[in-house]
């Protein structure tokens, strides 16, 4: 403290020193020294404060910390006054904060005893005597186990179901007697009884070791995912992006600043530039697009517009073009005016490959092995899996016979061995099929083979089991070779392991390189599938044992006569990071539509070459290619003259450029241009209505009506 700081506060102490007692204060103290608390504070707010004591006061305050304190402290308090602070202080803070610690330990009580009884509870549950009252499943061997009276008990290896026999030297282990297997329930620990059996020096010296190959037994931890991903919520609304779209020459005539503003093609004049006139369109497209619109709309909302695209809305329709003959491809070419653009005309390029002929074969008995995990939900992949089984029990004969397992983080069988005449359980069972917890695909295999060897006895030589599934973790080298040692053995004895590969990995074209080797090693084949087209090929490929593969490296040229064409468009198939293959595969009744928008020149005689489509394919080692032309005179007149096919390709164009705010789409507000749209399908030929995925696509129409516009992605233009 300074000097002039002491110097002042001498100075209010003398003030305060000087302020003469009131008269009759000190006799009224000396009456109330003996009083209670409340009458010493009654009496004390009675006394009148001395004049000018308030000023001084104020001007005191402003002196420093350290005075004041050293000031307070010399004032002696009254006992009385102590006796009152400390009451109050226990009952203020020392009785809440009692309070509080108690509360804590009775926490810490209570979830202590509520742990330690889960935990006793799971010790009894696991090591307590019980008998099961049927087949089993095996926590630490994810075996199955079966109690019987006498005799040894068996263990099959690499998790097939145990035989209450001893096997006969180089048999195939047997199957469980014939029970129901919708009896299999979620595994569960062993009982110690069957424990202490399985270590039995007796069943060992019969030949059962429990020891004998552990790592090979736990098929689930071997083969299951990760269930923190797995669990995930589904994100539906995902676009995974793919390579799509050309990219056409930066040359005279291509307005190179509509694509980067606007995201479509720009009208080109073919005789602005020779590479103008000519180029490649990829045929592989899939309705990846119009389905995510499709799951938006489940909540009323409309997907951002850069998710769109039109080339594959235009793929989600079945234009019934005629089929080619085997070995051939069809080439189809027709054209109509626009139905929203006076003065433009639509010209449509169907591509068609030939059915695979369904030769007569013997049955075949199919367990199917379904993964039902929370990542099947990614893109919606198990829709696609029960939509491409539905369409495979259309295509079964009277001696095939069809089970179906459902595996998560558990195996569940749904069907055993029904036939075509059972086609509504059958659908029934397809339907039962939803997204659980994690996968666990030993499991799934283990039920599927249990399955499949049953209905092998039942007169079903031909044998197969297919594994639909997103993917598997690598494992390594010496499990691999354990696991495939036994799926061979399996083949050995005529069931053939198939797998369907329907990983998100879009740029993979091939199956994951594990799927691939356990379907070599189980004598069958590995595909990639990323649709429901391609799930059924695989499937019909699998259960007919032919390929459905038709036409290799399919390439379509579009050429374009300047002389006539004043300007065309191609709608869809803008890239957006990579461009597509121009070369692709055909499979069975597989097509591709590709549309455009043209402008003639004017002509007094109606005549003159418009176009010209080239198709050239492989079919075998044997090149061939097809070319079609049309002209002025083979567009139709009115578009409800126009072929069919050319009719509902009009109408889910004009859908696709108006939901994704295309430049050339018509203007105004989207829902009434969608009503517009909607009124113009039902003035179109009235056969259209026959087609179901046209009236389907007209149901997602009406639904886009009432959606809002979604808040992700970039903002619509008004």
């Amino acid at each position: 403290m300074s000097s002039s700081d002491r110097q002042r506060e001498r100075e209010v102490d003398a003030r305060l020193r000087a302020v003469p007692v009131p008269d009759g204060l000190t006799a009224r103290l000396r009456k109330v020294a003996l009083a209670d608390d409340e009458g010493l504070d009654a009496a004390l707010r009675a006394v009148p404060l001395p004049e000018g004591l308030v000023d001084r006061v104020r001007w005191a305050v402003w002196a420093d910390d350290e005075a004041l304190d050293e000031a307070v402290r010399e004032v002696s308090v009254p006992r009385t006054m102590a006796a009152r602070v400390k009451r109050q202080m226990v009952a203020q803070v020392l009785v809440p904060r009692m309070a509080q610690w108690a509360v804590a330990v009775s926490l810490v009580i209570g979830i202590g005893l509520s742990y330690i009884g889960a935990m006793s509870g799971l010790v009894w549950s696991t090591f307590s005597e019980q008998q099961p009252s049927g087949p089993a499943l095996v926590s630490w061997t994810g075996e199955m186990v079966t109690t019987v009276e006498s005799g040894p008990v068996k263990i099959a290896p690499v998790g097939f179901p145990v035989a209450q026999r001893t096997p006969r030297e180089g048999e195939f282990p047997d199957l469980l007697p014939r029970i129901s297997l919708t009896q299999f329930r979620e595994p569960r620990s062993v009982p110690v009884s069957e424990w202490k059996a399985l270590f039995d020096p007796t069943n060992i010296a019969a030949g059962a070791d429990p020891m004998l190959d552990a790592n090979l037994f736990r098929w689930g931890p071997v083969f299951g995912k990760d269930p923190v991903y797995d669990e995930q919520p589904e994100l539906k609304k995902v676009a995974h992006p793919k390579a799509q779209g050309i990219r056409f020459p930066l040359v005279p005539g291509y307005d190179w600043a509509i694509q980067p503003k606007y995201g479509v093609y720009p009208f080109m004049a073919p005789v602005a530039h020779p590479e103008l006139c000519s180029h490649y369109v990829p045929l592989g497209v899939t309705p990846d697009s119009y389905e995510l619109l499709r799951r938006y709309l489940e909540d009323g909302e409309l997907p951002p517009r850069e998710l769109l695209h039109t080339e594959e809305f235009l793929a989600a329709i079945d234009y019934h073009y005629r089929k080619p003959q085997p070995g051939d491809m069809g080439l189809h070419l027709a054209g109509a005016p626009s139905p929203s653009k006076p003065g433009m005309l639509l010209l449509q390029v169907g591509v068609q490959a030939p059915d695979v002929a369904d030769l007569a074969r013997s049955g075949v008995s199919v367990t199917l092995a379904v993964d039902v995990s929370s990542s099947m939900r990614m893109g919606g992949r198990l829709a696609m899996v029960r939509n491409a089984l539905n369409r495979l029990v259309d295509r079964l004969g009277p001696q095939d016979r069809c089970s179906l397992v459902a595996f998560s983080g558990y195996a569940e069988v749904l069907l055993e061995d029904v036939g075509i005449d059972e086609a509504k359980h059958i659908r029934t069972a397809i339907d039962r099929l939803k997204p659980r917890s994690s996968t666990n695909i030993g499991e799934g295999l283990r039920f599927a083979y249990a399955v499949a060897q049953e209905t092998a006895k039942q007169q079903h030589p031909n044998s197969c089991v297919i594994l639909v599934t997103d993917g598997l973790a690598d494992l390594d080298l010496g499990t691999s070779t354990r696991i495939e040692d036994q799926l061979s053995q399996a083949a050995g004895e005529g069931i053939l392991l198939h797998v369907i590969d329907l990983s998100a990995d879009t740029d993979r074209t091939v199956p994951e390189r594990q799927l691939v080797s356990l379907a070599q090693a189980g004598g069958g084949r590995a595909r990639r599938a990323a649709s429901t087209d391609q799930i059924d090929w695989a499937l019909r490929e699998m259960v007919t044992d032919k390929s459905q593969q038709v036409a290799a490296d399919v390439q379509l040229q579009m050429t374009f006569n300047p002389k006539t064409v004043l300007a065309y468009r191609l709608l869809g198939y803008e890239p957006n990071l990579k461009t597509a293959a121009l070369k692709t595969d055909f499979y069975s009744g597989q097509s591709t539509t590709v549309l455009y928008e043209v402008r003639l020149r004017p002509s007094r005689s109606g005549e003159g070459e418009v176009a010209t489509a080239e198709l050239s394919w492989r079919h075998g080692t044997v090149y061939q290619r097809a070319v079609r032309k049309i002209n002025r005179q083979q567009f139709a007149s009115r578009l409800i003259d126009a072929p069919l096919s050319v009719q509902a390709a009009a109408v889910v164009a004009e859908v696709a450029e108006l939901l994704r705010y295309s430049p050339y789409a018509a203007e105004g507000a989207r829902p009434a241009l969608l009503v517009r749209v909607r009124e113009m399908a039902e003035n179109l030929d009235t056969r259209l209505y026959d087609w179901p995925s046209f009236t389907e696509f007209l149901s997602v129409v009406e639904k886009a009506q009432r959606a809002r516009q979604s808040r992700g992605g970039v903002r619509a233009p008004p």
